[in-house]
């Protein structure tokens, strides 16, 4: 069966499976396989695989009649490595073989490779889907058939796209367009599950629709985030915001990358922003490498800000032009989290205005 079968096969099995925030596993008898089933359900984002794993437990001997099983535990981004190799660890003790595995859209990383490629050994392995996970372009080798992945490339070139989408189907290619999607407007960014949702971890721009602006759920919301860690620049934009808003916003430990925050045509924006900014111990807290402000001749983290517009004044501008000092900055690779550099403590922290 080609990949865009074994695909269809997988999702049309796929259900609803809300009960109030308990666990919800569907395991199905299908032919000559047991399809097990979980969905996104957890209000506190915690996968829980031991409830999970009993579950399954309570099943085992009907399992055992197959021997295989098809595990889809996707688009619940609280499940990690851990939770999957425990989860193979106990099908493989019973002697039960994992015939496909969905884990797309969730938070593995590459602590599940090992698990992962002895899956793709085993001749009685069919597919395994990872789009939308960090694994999936670490270290895998993902011209594999066994492995549903579109690398970026073939989603940007214009002549493969059609390709991709009927290949793989409107849902897999709409999740990969979702996932490569590096720049986001302000709703739709909300509509990927009021800011929280896992494919937000790539987004490096976030501003304003044409016409729209922020209310104030939205901006709750935004500010509740903790999937946008690798946001870079933020644009306020004509959205009506005030310096209680910057005030929260640099005290949230999920904006670490921001170095770049456009807040013209807010006329409620005045210097207590800028001082919220440059006190902040989270915003430009991490970059990717090290950077060497020419001046003044240190590691330095540099916030770009746009305040055209505002009631900062120039001569708050000018107060606000030395560097803060004992600025802490981390370096980490932006794909998978590994330290770039050594942590520098005695960094500065400058701002620079547009």
């Amino acid at each position: 069966m080609d990949k865009s079968g074994i695909f269809l096969y997988t999702t049309i099995l796929m259900t609803s499976l809300l009960q109030d925030g308990a666990l919800a596993t569907r395991i199905t008898k299908e032919n000559t396989e047991f399809i097990i089933e979980t969905d996104k359900k957890y209000p506190t984002k915690i996968f829980k695989a031991k409830e999970f794993l009993d579950e399954i437990r309570e099943n085992l001997e009907e399992i055992a009649e197959k021997r295989f099983v098809e595990l889809d535990v996707s688009k619940d981004e609280s499940l990690i490595s851990d939770d999957i190799i425990r989860i193979y660890r106990m099908l493989k003790k019973e002697k039960i073989k994992i015939k496909t595995l969905n884990v797309s859209s969730t938070g593995i990383d590459r602590e599940a490779l090992p698990v992962l490629t002895k899956l793709l050994r085993d001749p009685d392995f069919k597919c395994l889907d990872i789009s939308g996970t960090q694994v999936a372009e670490i270290q895998m080798d993902t011209s594999n058939p066994k492995i549903i992945f579109v690398p970026k490339e073939l989603m940007e070139a214009v002549d493969t796209k059609l390709k991709v989408k009927e290949l793989f189907g409107e849902e897999v290619f709409n999740r990969h367009l979702n996932y490569y999607s590096v720049d986001k407007t302000f709703s739709s960014a909300w509509g990927d599950e009021k800011f929280q949702g896992i494919n937000l971890r790539r987004v490096m721009y976030l501003g304003p629709d044409t016409d729209g602006q922020l209310n104030e759920e939205m901006q709750n919301d935004l500010l509740n985030s903790k999937t946008l860690s690798n946001l870079r620049k933020l644009s306020f934009r004509n959205q009506n915001i005030n310096d209680d808003l910057i005030a929260r916003l640099c005290s949230n430990e999920s904006f670490p990358r921001i170095v770049n925050i456009d807040l013209s045509g807010n006329k409620d924006i005045t210097v207590k922003s800028l001082k919220a900014i440059l006190e902040s111990q989270y915003l430009g807290s991490i970059r990717d490498f090290q950077q060497i402000s020419c001046r003044y001749n240190m590691p330095a983290s540099e916030i770009s800000l746009d305040i055209k517009n505002t009631s900062i004044t120039a001569e708050d501008v000018e107060n606000f032009k030395v560097p803060r000092d004992n600025f802490c900055i981390r370096y980490f690779h932006p794909a998978d989290d590994r330290q770039t550099f050594p942590t520098d403590t005695n960094a500065i922290k400058i701002l620079q205005f547009r």
